[in-house]
């Protein structure tokens, strides 16, 4: 066996013969780095490796040998334990930063593996500032659409670990572009998860969860990602606010059979059925829940207790006809002036139907369809009223003269 003092001697002998072909050259450094890979580990295998690529580097070989080298040497950094592939990886970067433009390929290649190695790291930001220095738009190489498409999605899902979500966006977005002329199924499938938990992080929950609810039913990734997946469209349709999307979604995933073993199946069904649901039943959901969906919201309570009161106000609306706002503040375990603001809400943004009556502090829940007519009317029959006392007025000289005046102004 070879011990490191053989090898040095072996690069350098290379340097020093003259080869009749380039060929012959190549196949005496494969065996030298086999050799090193084969019987070294620990310091001596990064010594080894070390030396080797300075050989590479330093000695006066022809540019296309040395780039096809080097790449052979980059494929065999996946089989070297992490702490040799990292100090190797560093090593190689820079000596190659320098000669950039004439090893671009190569020096891609360092860069994605030593991306790799920061994000097992979990090193987002140095795993983010050295996969952007791959010049994928303005470098002398051409970079394939699916070597773009696969770095922009890492990107993607770098920055939103290092909860960037604006900047994560921004690569999702780019990777949209290029993804519909994919034909890279891998590919397609990180694009479809990094979109997904792209719109989770923006609270664009009912978006969310109809993406998850697609990958859940996909036969390409395996049982435990599918149920991941489930698991995900069942948060975060939970958390998504009352609509005819979420309806859907919810009767969907109640008569999904994988959904039935699941702790917040009761819940589910609950919401489903659009039963009222108390307060501590929501644990099950909350313990799982991830730090963006724990966010707490203006009106000082999280995402999860806000869902909880919408769809509390719902069910209220299908048993109840009237109720005042301190009857619903208990309903709802809220103050009575939360509960207005919140159904006040809910009724601007038409997920809820009904009518707030200030002066008795009642919500009426009902179709505006039916009330809102009603009380055009007695609208309509009280302005009738008011002109025909103004216009008796205006007969009999009984206004003042500056009302008078005001009134000619406007018409």
């Amino acid at each position: 066996m070879d011990d490191l003092q053989t090898i040095k001697a072996k690069l350098k002998s290379l340097a020093d013969l003259n080869f009749t072909s380039q060929q012959d050259l190549s196949i005496e450094y494969y065996l030298i780095i086999n050799a090193i890979l084969t019987n070294f580990a620990g310091q001596e295998l990064i010594t080894g490796l070390t030396m080797y690529i300075n050989a590479v580097l330093d000695h006066n070989i022809s540019l296309v040998l040395a780039r096809e080298l080097i790449t052979h040497f980059c494929c065999n950094l996946d089989t070297v334990e992490h702490n040799v592939s990292k100090q190797v990886t560093k090593h190689t970067y820079s000596r190659l930063q320098p000669r950039e433009k004439g090893y671009e390929e190569q020096v891609s290649l360092i860069r994605q593996h030593l991306a790799t190695i920061y994000e097992h790291e979990r090193n987002w930001q140095k795993a983010i500032e050295i996969l952007k220095g791959i010049p994928l738009d303005n470098g002398h190489r051409q970079f394939t659409l699916d070597y773009k498409l696969g770095t922009y999605l890492k990107l993607s899902r770098f920055y939103l670990e290092d909860n960037n979500v604006l900047e994560s966006e921004a690569y999702i977005n780019r990777a949209a572009l290029l993804q519909v002329d994919s034909k890279n199924e891998t590919l397609q499938l990180e694009f479809k998860v990094g979109y997904a938990r792209l719109l989770d992080c923006r609270h664009r929950f009912i978006e969310a969860a109809q993406r998850y609810s697609d990958l859940a039913s996909s036969e390409i990734i395996s049982i435990d990602e599918r149920y991941a997946a489930l698991r995900n469209a069942i948060t975060c349709t939970m958390l998504s606010p009352p609509g005819k999307q979420r309806s859907r979604l919810l009767a969907s995933l109640c008569k999904d059979e994988r959904t039935h073993s699941m702790e917040v199946f009761s819940i589910l069904q609950k919401m489903h059925l659009e039963r009222l649901i108390r307060r501590c039943e929501m644990e099950v959901l909350e313990i799982n829940l991830k730090p963006h969906q724990r966010m707490i919201l203006a009106h000082n309570c999280t995402i999860c207790e806000h869902a909880l009161i919408q769809h509390n106000l719902i069910a209220a609306s299908r048993v109840y006809k009237n109720i005042t706002f301190t009857g619903m503040g208990e309903l709802l375990e809220i103050d009575a002036d939360r509960a207005e603001r919140i159904a006040g809400q809910m009724i601007s943004d038409e997920l809820l139907s009904g009518i707030i009556d200030q002066p008795d502090n009642v919500l009426y829940f009902d179709d505006p369809e039916t009330l809102l007519p009603e009380w055009d009317v007695q609208v309509k029959a009280t302005c009738d009223q008011v002109n025909h006392i103004i216009e008796l007025m205006t007969k009999n000289n009984l206004l003042p003269e500056m009302v008078t005046i005001k009134m000619e102004m406007d018409f």
